[in-house]
């Protein structure tokens, strides 16, 4: 799954993989958003992605339930501290937003919010030091802003792991659930985005919470990078739970995309994701839907084409793939990917090919 789109040609980080600086092309966003604050360590270090709630609550950063008292100047806010969650948090505190989530505080509302008062050095990059501007918001990679509606299943997945009073991980994936069906953006994204990263919950999923996941999937107005995000979770729940439904859905979802895609969206990972599921559990019906890809101009998204056809029907992946590349607007990087796919497949014997 991708977490941060900057076109097609960006690394996919999955579950567990390293972001190291000056190594990665995500580093500079990654940095941008301030979630690798290293701990008390002073500097920047390989850092895992994780679930955000894990990335967030991290080394010297600062959570707190924060009321807005007053909108100032360079979309800086000043809040009050209800509730230190982790970290410390003065009686009152500014905070530097984007103009974007500036635009969305209320005065008076309140908010859990990742805050940090720290900076990369400009001189050398790999230290950090106070920032004289103060605090500002801190980001979760792939969902913007870190700044949340408050309500009771956001508070109970920043909740403490350890100690008696905190939630069992039933109650949390509930929590990630119920705050994955907000409409405020970046509250949703924090809810697909902690379901996403704690597949050790899956197993305990019942029947009503796997119909909200299907609901989320077919909510219209679900931004694509999230559609992708909990498709790619729906893969990974045990059979027992997706079996009856799952396929279906990865239809429905190729039904709606066209093969020449936006570079600049997440539809042709959506796309890689959906294939995947139909290549380990579609049938021979699904053999034309899947082969409409191999035209696609992401080369990606057309090895993924190539792979499920394979699986589904291979005598028609060979003859689709022999009339695609006579087509003059091909990209060039998917006329290469299908150009090997036959080289690789010799003709059946007796072919004229």
């Amino acid at each position: 799954m991708v977490l941060v789109g900057i076109g097609q040609t960006t690394p996919l980080l999955r579950q567990g993989e390293v972001v190291r600086i000056n190594e990665n092309p995500l580093s500079w966003i990654v940095l941008s958003l301030g979630l690798l604050l290293a701990a008390s360590h002073g500097t920047w270090a390989a850092t895992k992605v994780e679930a955000p709630v894990k990335m967030l609550k991290t080394g010297q950063n600062r959570v707190a339930v924060l009321t807005a008292l007053e909108k100032g100047a360079e979309n800086r806010v000043r809040f009050q501290t209800l509730e230190p969650i982790y970290g410390e948090s003065d009686d009152q505190v500014t905070i530097r937003l984007d103009e974007s989530t500036y635009r969305d505080v209320s005065e008076g509302e309140t908010y859990v919010v990742a805050f940090s008062n720290l900076r990369r050095n400009r001189r050398f990059r790999d230290l950090v030091e106070v920032d004289p501007e103060g605090f500002r918001v801190l980001g979760v990679l792939g969902g913007g802003p870190a700044l949340f509606q408050d309500r009771p299943a956001v508070r109970r997945l920043f909740a403490s792991e350890q100690g008696k009073s905190a939630p069992p991980p039933k109650a949390r994936l509930e929590a990630a659930l119920v705050t994955m069906q907000s409409r405020d953006s970046r509250t949703q994204a924090l809810g697909v985005l902690e379901f996403h990263f704690r597949p050790e919950w899956y197993p305990l999923m019942g029947t009503e919470d796997v119909a909200i996941l299907r609901g989320m999937l077919r909510e219209s107005t679900l931004p694509l990078d999230r559609r992708e995000l909990l498709l790619d979770s729906a893969s990974q729940l045990p059979s027992s739970l997706s079996t009856s439904w799952l396929t279906e859905e990865a239809r429905q979802v190729l039904r709606k995309l066209e093969p020449q895609f936006d570079l600049t969206s997440f539809a042709p990972r959506l796309a890689i994701t959906a294939i995947g599921i139909l290549r380990d559990g579609g049938d021979e019906g699904d053999g034309s839907e899947v082969a409409r890809f191999l035209g696609a101009n992401n080369p990606g998204v057309v090895r993924a084409t190539l792979e499920a056809l394979d699986s589904i029907d291979p005598s028609l992946a060979r003859a689709r793939v022999a009339v695609v590349l006579e087509r003059s607007d091909l990209h060039s990087e998917s006329r290469r990917a299908l150009s090997e796919y036959l080289q690789s497949k010799p003709p059946a014997s007796g072919s004229t090919r």
